[in-house]
């Protein structure tokens, strides 16, 4: 309310306030799974989280993940799905080399919300062991009033872990590490081939993509089963000398094998139908 001292007249005004807007979203990386396979790859699960720090509702939400970036060769790597749900829509297709777009069309954030989702790749080593990092960086426009937002993550599952609301501040970009360690082969000392789909062939693990000459010999020097490029499908059946397609009885023998040309030690292994 107004009033003019001077004529005692009275006037009213009113006054409009506008609030700033805000668009904003964060994202947070952190590795929640990590299987080690009997070729010496890893099965790696990601768990995302993305939250909306702004003011108004958030659209055309997206997270990409250059995997290859992360994984470089001549690591494989074949990623294994992407789970969304909420508001959020995963993309099926999502191969981490080439399409690296983590969501759908259509996925979007609410004021305050947040949503998670996981990803799943396998990356076989090929002789690459040490820390690998890896971010993924996630978009969005704001609903309406259009401007768009950008966030790279954080490693863990705090979008902002200063909790100022602001997702972007310096420190807050940390990378997402996975640890390969080199592995020792694995050569089991026996195995069982009765066709009970249990220990039904000589599965020598970790080997990964290296090549193995392999070469079993029975107890009189005879050798009963070789192979220049092994690839863990024996059955116990001979495949040279005499005996050739049958199979060779229970009992201990030894073989002799080499990894990409490098000899290795006599071992032993027994076979126990």
């Amino acid at each position: 309310m107004l009033t003019e001292k001077s004529t005692g007249l009275t006037s009213t005004a009113t006054i409009t306030m506008k609030s700033t807007v805000n668009v904003s979203i964060g994202l947070a990386k952190r590795v929640s799974e990590v299987k080690t396979e009997t070729n010496g790859s890893l099965t790696i699960t990601y768990t995302f989280t993305v939250k909306n720090h702004g003011n108004v509702p958030l659209v055309n939400v997206q997270v990409s993940d250059n995997l290859r970036l992360a994984f470089p060769a001549p690591m494989d790597i074949v990623a294994r799905g992407v789970v969304a749900s909420g508001s959020l829509r995963g993309n099926v297709s999502y191969t981490g080399i080439g399409d690296n777009n983590l969501l759908l069309a259509g996925s979007t954030l609410a004021v305050g919300a947040s949503e998670t989702f996981t990803m799943t790749v396998n990356v076989l080593p090929n002789g690459s062991y040490g820390t690998f990092l890896n971010s993924a960086t996630a978009t969005a426009t704001g609903s309406q009033v259009g401007g768009t937002t950008t966030d790279v993550s954080m490693n863990g599952s705090n979008t902002d872990p200063n909790g100022n609301n602001i997702p972007g501040d310096p420190g807050e970009d940390a990378k997402t590490s996975v640890i390969f360690t080199r592995e020792e082969v694995r050569i089991p000392e026996g195995f069982s081939p009765n066709g009970d789909g249990i220990n039904d062939y000589l599965v020598i693990e970790n080997l990964g993509k290296g090549k193995i000459d392999l070469e079993v010999y029975n107890r009189w020097g005879n050798i009963v089963y070789k192979d220049k490029d092994y690839k863990n499908t024996w059955n116990g059946i001979c495949n040279t000398g005499i005996y050739v397609g049958k199979e060779i009885p229970d009992g201990t023998y030894y073989y002799i094998y080499k990894i990409d040309g490098v000899p290795g030690a006599i071992k032993f292994l027994t076979i126990n139908r």
